[in-house]
């Protein structure tokens, strides 16, 4: 497998790099850097094809990741009193992630609905809209803490440049009491 993934980065750089190159008003250094990006990249794939480890722990962390969102699901669930069977989640799960990732429509829009409501009918007593329901607080829940951590992003520089423009030579603290 990360033999036919080099051939295929190997092969996507050959393509690209004359594609690119013969862009009219593209910047040499943006050119650079996509050269570079798919060279790095075809650099750890070779590394990885001599090494298994990385890729081993890279599925580990992969699959800790998808049980921790189907531990989600199911608390979430079971907030909502909708009773859904921890091995169906272990199912439905990965099976939307992948039909999720297909080229199915426009940017993916409704694909992760659709599935969602056709493989929890199918499979438990749950109604289209309360899997609806479900899929809407999930997304929810998963949005505000990226928002969150955006705003926290965004202040703490600015913070930051304020707390040193105000200790900057021009300011002189005078001492209380």
């Amino acid at each position: 497998m990360l033999k036919s993934l080099q051939f295929a980065i190997r092969d996507v750089n050959y393509l690209m790099t004359p594609l690119i190159a013969r862009r009219k008003g593209l910047a040499p250094r943006v050119f650079n850097h996509v050269c570079q990006f798919t060279q790095n990249l075809g650099a750890m794939t070779t590394a990885l094809a001599q090494s298994p480890w990385p890729f081993s722990k890279a599925f580990a962390v992969s699959l800790l990741l998808q049980l921790l969102l189907v531990v989600c699901y199911q608390c979430l669930a079971l907030a909502l009193g909708f009773h859904v069977s921890l091995p169906t989640w272990l199912a439905v799960v990965p099976v939307v992630g992948l039909l999720v990732a297909l080229p199915i429509t426009i940017a993916g829009i409704g694909v992760f609905e659709a599935s969602m409501v056709a493989l929890l009918t199918s499979c438990t007593t749950l109604q289209p809209g309360e899997v609806l329901v479900l899929c809407a607080l999930h997304r929810l829940m998963m949005a505000l803490p990226t928002r969150g951590l955006i705003v926290l992003a965004l202040l703490i520089p600015a913070r930051d440049r304020r707390s040193a423009a105000g200790s900057g030579a021009g300011h002189q603290s005078v001492p209380v009491g």
